[in-house]
């Protein structure tokens, strides 16, 4: 009976947690100053991102926002990041926002993302430190 059980139960549970969370890839920067940009991974995926500029940046934070989420979730952290004189990235993973991908991976394909996202804060922001922030699937990337 278990085995039975459990032979559907968990192919069930692994697509819910490893399909898109959300359909809507509507993202909302709200009163925030973004450019919006499209990342490239290494392994050809796209990614939305927000570049918020600072005029006189000290160094550049990269959010990385959590499992289900996607950047506009971590809009608050961006506003204090910036408001202490930081540029600002915050790109939606893979399988979130809209971000390109179908399949959530808890980091194992994830960290392209995130490594992507430090290239582009390099790129935009040569010279200066770049801190990565990350929530949930975001610190695992």
């Amino acid at each position: 009976m278990w085995l039975a059980a459990n032979a559907v139960f968990l192919p069930l549970l692994a697509h819910v947690l490893t399909s898109r969370p959300d359909p809507n890839p509507e993202e909302d920067a709200g009163a925030l100053a973004v450019e919006e940009l499209r990342l490239k991974t290494a392994d050809a995926e796209e990614l939305g991102a927000w570049w918020m500029p600072h005029p006189d940046a000290a160094c550049t934070v990269v959010l990385l926002h959590g499992y289900s989420g996607r950047r506009s979730y971590e809009n608050a952290l961006m506003r204090h990041a910036h408001a202490v004189g930081c540029h600002v990235l915050a790109p939606s993973f893979r399988a979130h926002g809209d971000s390109t991908g179908d399949r959530i991976t808890f980091g194992r394909t994830e960290k392209n993302d995130a490594l992507a996202a430090v290239d582009a804060a390099v790129t935009r922001a040569p010279g200066l430190p770049v801190f990565v922030w990350g929530r949930s699937l975001g610190a695992a990337a």
